[in-house]
């Protein structure tokens, strides 16, 4: 299980140092601009829409389809799996025709405010965008199709390779198509991503391609109903998207994509945490609960609540004290002035900090999820959005564009400890690691932010990060030691087995 989940964030991270070549391209090409404030605004609008109809089903997918190949066998399992990628395809098509038809209404949602020719350059570009809507979805199914019979490395090579063509496409591209490079290398990277996905899928002899008799809507009812108690958190989620877009393009022309460029590095991390535990931790702890396999589930559980605290450490810590070096190594060869480039610095390190509490409320939530527990996590999620939109309505005015992470950080710890408090067994031992595994976070910060402070070097940004990062590992790794975290002797021994290896 942790070897798994250790590779698995190591190929993510490999996707993580492609995405920040694709910002820095990004703010080279389109930096802060109206430009890009559009694409950003149309594709989160068609993805919001995606999530707030498919983001349910999509996260309890393999949950369902575990239980359904547990209790009924796999040729029925896989019999339904037919049935809800027919429906899902289906539907997916009659949303991207709504969009072609009726793209007026997307526009009042996440602009209101855009006027004339403003207005005109969004309503082509959702135009554009709203097939995007239709191959999300179809990769997402078959992701999740592969992760249910333990195909992990698979998905992640794929999308690693598609995202490097999409980077090659955007260099050739950019130059002569302007902000339409991003779309068009998007498609072809998506396009490459599903032909990788579906070979995959048939060379491991899934058999859901072959219909020998009409799909049942019933069948697709069964993970409907599901993943019903999701649907309203989902939408209330997406919803919430779409007015922080509204409220933060009411402030300034170029505070979207301020906001955009500032919250990628969390998000990127965010999405790494969220794939892996979705991947592997929620399969592993839902055969675990249905085999009535306690102390199985416990120990996955902890395993994964350990990488996740250790990993969020060293990314806080240089993120903490390092923000403002990212930002100038990423986005100073674009167009964005100085002015935004302190509010981006400023939020990329109060975003690093929404990932902790995040990623609390995401494995608790996972927890009850693959305990049986999945409307109490709905619940919860719900609340969760409910309050992130009220602190952002009520107090953008007072506090600006800061708001926004702020009232990620409230709502996802509260909604996390209360869910913590539902953990279907023993807590005993959750809570000594989630106290040890704090105090190693939150020293391992202190003491990287007072060394970095001292520590004065007139050198190139990234020769800063480096010794930054190399630091925050160092320190990191001495906190383990002290602590007696049990992910310390893993590393003494790979140590000794390396070197004794070469002597």
């Amino acid at each position: 299980m942790k070897q798994k989940t250790l590779f698995l964030f190591l190929l993510r991270f490999l996707k993580i140092g492609v995405a920040f070549i694709n910002l820095s391209l990004t703010a080279k090409y389109f930096g802060v601009s109206l430009e890009k404030d559009i694409w950003i605004l149309s594709f989160t609008s068609v993805l919001v829409f995606d999530a707030a109809v498919w983001g349910a089903i999509n996260e309890t997918f393999r949950v369902k389809f575990l239980f359904i190949r547990e209790s009924e066998g796999e040729v029925i399992a896989l019999d339904k799996t037919k049935s809800l990628l027919f429906y899902s395809f289906f539907i997916s098509i009659l949303m991207v025709l709504f969009i072609e038809l009726f793209p007026n209404i997307f526009i009042k949602l996440v602009a209101p405010t855009f006027e004339k020719d403003e207005l005109k350059s969004l309503l082509t570009m959702i135009k554009y965008v709203a097939p995007c809507l239709l191959f999300h979805q179809l990769s997402n199914i078959g992701v999740s199709v592969l992760n249910a019979y333990e195909s992990f490395y698979i998905p992640e090579y794929s999308n690693l390779l598609s995202s490097i063509l999409n980077l090659v496409f955007i260099v050739l591209l950019a130059p002569t198509m302007g902000i339409y490079s991003l779309l068009v290398s998007y498609y072809i990277g998506v396009f490459l991503f599903l032909i990788l996905i579906f070979y995959q899928i048939k060379k491991k002899k899934i058999l859901i391609f072959e219909y020998h008799y009409f799909p049942k809507f019933k069948d697709f009812y069964i993970f409907f109903l599901y993943a019903l108690p999701f649907f309203v958190p989902f939408f209330i989620g997406q919803s919430s998207r779409v007015i922080e877009k509204n409220l933060v393009s009411s402030i300034d022309i170029g505070m979207v994509s301020a906001l955009d460029y500032s919250k990628k590095f969390s998000e990127i991390l965010s999405s790494v945490l969220t794939s892996v535990l979705a991947t592997i931790l929620v399969p592993l702890l839902s055969v675990s609960y249905t085999q009535k396999k306690d102390s199985e589930f416990i120990h996955e559980f902890l395993q994964t609540l350990q990488i996740g605290f250790l990993i969020l450490s060293l990314f806080i810590a240089i993120f903490t004290s390092s923000s403002p070096y990212f930002v100038n190594l990423l986005y100073q060869s674009g167009t964005i002035d100085t002015r935004f480039m302190k509010i981006i610095s400023e939020l990329t390190m109060m975003y690093s900090w929404t990932t902790l509490p995040f990623f609390i409320y995401l494995i608790f939530g996972m927890a009850l999820l693959s305990s049986g527990k999945e409307k109490m996590y709905a619940v919860f999620g719900t609340i969760m959005q409910v309050l992130n939109i009220i602190f952002n309505y009520l107090l953008i005015k007072k506090i600006g564009v800061y708001i926004i992470p702020y009232s990620i950080i409230i709502t996802n710890l509260v909604c996390g400890l209360i869910m913590y408090m539902k953990f279907p067994f023993e807590k005993k031992d959750i809570t000594k690691v989630l106290i040890k595994y704090s105090f190693v976070l939150i020293l391992t910060v202190l003491i990287h932010k007072y060394l970095t402070l001292h520590i004065n070097l007139n050198i190139h940004d990234l020769y800063i990060l480096v010794i930054n990062s190399v630091l925050a590992v160092i320190i990191l790794f001495f906190m383990t030691i002290i602590f007696r975290l049990e992910e310390s002797f893993y590393i003494i021994n790979l140590f000794k087995r390396v070197f004794k290896f070469k002597s």
